[in-house]
Formats: C-alpha cells, structure tokens, sequence
C-alpha cells in the first residue's frame, strides 16, 4: 500500500493490477494528508436511532436551514454541481492519461453520483463508445429492480437517484453483495497490499463481472476509495455488526421514479 501523505496537498494515487486478463486501473482519489487516517465509519445512533437511512438526515438537513436561514452552510455531496465537475477535471483526466485514452469501460459504486458522472462526461467527450456502468448493492438494487434493503456497503445504495447521478449516459447497472464486496477488499488487502475499504472491494468485484460478461472490453476502469483504516470496527476487519434495522416503507420519491421510468428500460444488469 502506498505510504502516508506528508503534506498538504491532495493526492491521486493510482494502481494498475492486471486481474483475470483485464487491466483495471484503481485510484485511491483525493487522498489528503492527514483527512483519511484520523477515524473511522460508524453507524449513525441518536434520536433517530440506528438503522438510519440517507434520506433522513438530508431530510433533517433542509428543515434546518429553511428555519434558520444564513446560519448553515452545506456541502450538499448528492446536489452539488462541484462534485461531478470536481471529478471532470481531475480524475477523469487522470484516467486518460494515465490509460494512454485506451479505456473501453468505466464503472463505479453509486453513492452521491458525482465519479460516475463528472468522470463519464469527460470520457466520453474523449471517445463517445466508452461503456458506464453504475454498481450497486444486490439488496438495495434501487436502479437495477427499484428496490430498498440494508446491506454492508457503505456510502452507497441510499435508496434515491441523486441530482448529481445522470441516469442518462448509463449503459448498465451491476450488483455486488455484502459478502462479495467484503470478501474483495479483504482479499485485496491480503493478496496486493491494497488495505481499501468495503466499496472499494464492491467495485473489484463488479469489474470482474463485467469482464467475464463483456471479454471484448479490453480495459475496465474503477476505483479504490478510501482507506481501510476507516473500517476497524466492522465486517471488513473481522468485526460484526447487529444492526437494529427499523421496519418501515421505503417508498420512492417522485423525481426517482421519473427518472427510472425514462432510462432504467435501456440499461444492461450484470448480477
């Protein structure tokens, strides 16, 4: 694994492994000094109580700051146009150059949106064949078969389309279980030095579905996220987790049905 950061400026980390004959290019982006070492991901507990899903604190978030105008800032990561554009111009730049532009495919876990995105509007303006994929978890395939459930991958599958996720430029949707994702990265860590986080692994894993699925796609691009010392008190490091998930309705919201109304008939699923 690559040592730590020793100063302040971010770095763009990227690693090529050759994995059953496809060439995946694994970037551990925006990795900033001292930002993906301090802690590590925990689930949400409070008045909400566990088990709590994305759209609540976004939720929480908005009825916030329409009662207290001017006093709150927010990143808005699922909204914010920075996001995507943040990703156009760096990391799918990067992965250009870095592939000498021969990138036949680029596929990401879909959390705020924003990779898949900002780094398929950049790769396509640089060859309109690329092939995008969204990767999600086989128990919460919202785009896949429009279903919610609880799974072990966190960052992603938060049960809504995004504003920064376009469904548009999709060509597919492939899915990952918990255990896959999990199995992955522990297998990354142990085998290529790559200590990574649970998404990462999902992404692995799902490169591989798609090469054994699509063999003429010479060059499979994904990422490596984050760092595994996020993750010390879960699965990935031998950590269970009983979760108090709360039975409730997951209903989808307008702008999601609408979306996947107008692009989810086009789109390929890898399982």
């Amino acid at each position: 694994m690559p040592g730590r950061a020793t100063d302040d400026r971010e770095r763009s980390v990227p690693v090529a492994r050759w994995l059953a004959g496809t060439l995946l290019l694994m970037c551990l982006a925006a990795w900033a000094a001292g930002t993906c070492w301090a802690g590590e991901m925990r689930v949400a507990t409070g008045p909400l109580g566990s088990g709590v899903t994305v759209r609540q604190p976004v939720r929480s978030v908005k009825e916030l700051k329409e009662q207290n105008p001017g006093k709150y800032w927010e990143p808005a990561q699922f909204s914010n146009p920075d996001n995507p554009l943040a990703h156009y111009e760096t990391t799918g730049q990067e992965i250009w150059e870095q592939t000498a532009g021969n990138v036949d495919a680029f596929i990401a876990s879909q959390g705020t949106g924003g990779t898949i995105t900002g780094v398929g509007r950049f790769l396509r303006e640089k060859n309109p064949k690329v092939k995008l994929y969204a990767i999600e978890p086989t128990e919460a395939p919202l785009l896949a078969h429009r279903k919610w459930g609880s799974h072990h991958i966190e960052g992603i599958g938060d049960g809504f389309v995004p504003l920064n996720l376009d469904l548009s430029m999709l060509d597919g949707i492939i899915t990952t279980t918990s255990d896959e994702a999990l199995e992955m990265a522990q297998w990354l860590s142990r085998e290529e030095g790559l200590f990574c986080g649970i998404s990462s692994g999902c992404n692995v894993a799902a490169a591989l579905k798609l090469a054994k699925r699509h063999p003429e796609l010479n060059t499979i691009v994904t990422m490596i996220n984050d760092s595994g010392q996020r993750y010390f008190s879960t699965p990935l490091c031998g950590e269970p987790k009983a979760l108090d998930i709360p039975d409730r309705e997951h209903p989808m919201d307008a702008r999601t049905k609408t979306e996947l109304d107008k692009y989810q008939r086009n789109w390929e699923i890898i399982e």
